[in-house]
């Protein structure tokens, strides 16, 4: 059986995390890439416009990123909240309900993001 240095693979990652904020954040807008559902079926998925609101977030301009992808703009308060349900909850039943919200949450989000004239859809087109 392998073991593993779970040192070394914690260094490995958060060096592999550290780099993906630094191309975010230092990157050209033209070497972003684009979203693949939106360019093969013309829609706007949950995470259109994700990769920019991360790139807002990092540079502290909250607004547009909360314009850019709401969902994903809020992603760091889910997240948050998931950590402490899991930490202080012990019934499986609510995490799984709690996912099945985001999951709601995500549908909903979409369908009302392309509908035509919505404040939801991204700045810039894709």
């Amino acid at each position: 059986m392998r073991t593993f240095n779970r040192e070394l693979e914690n260094k490995w990652t958060y060096g592999a995390y550290s780099l993906g904020v630094l191309y975010l954040a230092f990157a050209p807008k033209s070497l972003l890439i684009p979203c693949p559902i939106h360019s093969f079926f013309g829609i706007y998925c949950p995470a259109c416009g994700g990769t920019r609101a991360l790139r807002a977030l990092i540079t502290g301009e909250f607004s547009l990123a909360l314009h850019e992808n709401a969902l994903v703009s809020l992603l760091p308060v889910l997240m948050g909240f998931w950590i402490l349900l899991k930490m202080k909850v012990e019934s499986r039943s609510i995490l799984f309900a709690y996912s099945i919200l985001i999951v709601v949450a995500a549908i909903t989000f979409t369908v009302f993001r392309n509908q035509a004239g919505s404040p939801l859809a991204p700045f810039e087109k894709i």
